[in-house]
């Protein structure tokens, strides 16, 4: 029988939050069985390019099979990039 997948959720917060506005949705992807993880970035001092980077960062060190990104507002622009 294969391995379950093990799979992760990246939670981005939108401009002028932080990224506590997404920890009561981290807990809920928790309890459903994801590695749920908030990427905490400076929304107004850098660009949304840099702030991928950071988001690049971040999904390269999970060990994950499968990496969810959930955006909301601004954090939607920084998972394109």
């Amino acid at each position: 029988m294969p391995a379950p997948r093990r799979e992760a959720v990246i939670l981005v917060h939108g401009i002028r939050m932080l990224g506590l506005a997404m920890v009561p949705l981290q807990r809920r992807l928790g309890r459903a069985g994801y590695d749920a993880r908030i990427l905490a970035y400076p929304s107004l001092r850098a660009a949304p390019a840099e702030n991928a980077q950071r988001l690049r960062a971040q999904v390269l060190r999970l060990k994950a099979d499968v990496v969810h990104l959930v955006g909301h507002s601004l954090g939607g622009l920084v998972v394109l990039h």
